[in-house]
């Protein structure tokens, strides 16, 4: 086994997620913007890395002036028809977040997606899915990597899946700041500041 430097290593997973993200449908990506646009309130769901990764999205959304929950916060308000449901699982098994899309669904609220694997209960809950075409490892060390559609990882677990979510998130932040020319100032003036 070729021992790696860091740079190699960095090289590598930089080249990972760039292939990732080029693969992934720009298309649905904008009906997302779209969906996030005309959402009246937002909710947020993700657990472990993915968790993690949807949370900074959803304070970014929230600096750009969104009302935006974490699901499963006891803060959290209902959620009704007017409102959207971002989901976070690279399996799209992970059973809280399954509970929660079927519910929302089953309330009337949009259900938007972001998964690594095309066929599984979240997908069939949801009325959007953005896939996040990564290699993930499953829980029984099986890496689902077969498909030529899938981008092939060095990386351990779902690693390239959360870091292709993460600058995706980002991305659309970007796009969300041009289409409703938001300024710096009123992105800094709802910051936290009790830090």
């Amino acid at each position: 086994m070729k021992d790696y430097t860091f740079l190699d290593y960095y090289r590598i997973i930089a080249g990972e997620i760039s292939a990732v993200l080029k693969k992934t449908n720009e298309n649905a990506v904008e009906k997302f913007i779209k969906r996030l646009k005309g959402a009246k309130k937002i909710y947020i769901a993700g657990v472990g890395r993915s968790g993690l990764i949807i949370k900074a999205f959803g304070q970014r959304l929230m600096h750009l002036g969104f009302d935006v929950h974490l699901a499963d916060e006891i803060t959290a308000p209902a959620i009704t028809k007017e409102d959207l449901l971002i989901c976070c699982s690279a399996t799209g098994k992970t059973q809280l977040i399954l509970f929660m899309a079927k519910k929302a669904r089953m309330l009337g609220s949009y259900v938007v997606t972001f998964t690594a694997t095309k066929r599984s209960s979240l997908v069939k809950y949801s009325n959007q899915v953005i896939l996040i075409p990564s290699s993930i490892e499953t829980q029984k060390g099986v890496t689902l990597a077969k498909s030529k559609a899938r981008v092939r990882t060095i990386q351990p677990a779902r690693s390239l899946f959360e870091q292709a979510m993460f600058l995706l998130f980002d991305a659309v932040i970007m796009r969300l700041l041009e289409v409703l020319r938001v300024t710096p100032s009123k992105v800094t003036k709802r910051h936290a500041n009790l830090e």
